[in-house]
């Protein structure tokens, strides 16, 4: 094979390729161009819709119109009402009358929830 036949087929590999990184390099710029436009027109418009909403706002808040007023309504009373044995009469049964008695012992142990006696915690890990 002639050398320089070998030559000109590397020189002729060597152009398509450097044609098809140009094609490449300039195919990514119109893309990255067609982004930023796409960009720049919702930023626009976003811009537009935020200063009409802005607009809106600012007409509204000036249409309040701010009062004082005292109002002046009826107290309103709720009674509630608790038995209070004051009376030397007081009448329990005879149970409740010892239960009563029991629970006011102070000689007498305090035997909290009924008696019941809670399990034990486990052991620090």
């Amino acid at each position: 094979m002639n050398p320089y036949t070998a030559l000109g087929a590397v020189v002729l590999v060597l152009g398509l390729f450097g044609l098809g990184v140009g094609v490449g390099i300039r195919w990514e710029k119109g893309a990255v161009a067609i982004t930023n436009q796409h960009v720049a027109e919702a930023v626009d418009a976003a811009n537009a819709v935020a200063a009409d909403n802005a607009e809106k706002t600012a007409k509204a808040i000036a249409k309040i119109n701010v009062t004082s007023k005292t109002i002046y309504n009826e107290v309103q009373h709720e009674t509630r009402t608790q038995t209070v044995y004051r009376d030397v009469n007081c009448s329990h049964t005879d149970d409740g009358l010892r239960l009563v008695n029991k629970a006011l012992d102070p000689t007498e142990p305090q035997n909290p929830a009924g008696g019941i006696k809670l399990p034990k915690t486990d052991a620090p890990r």
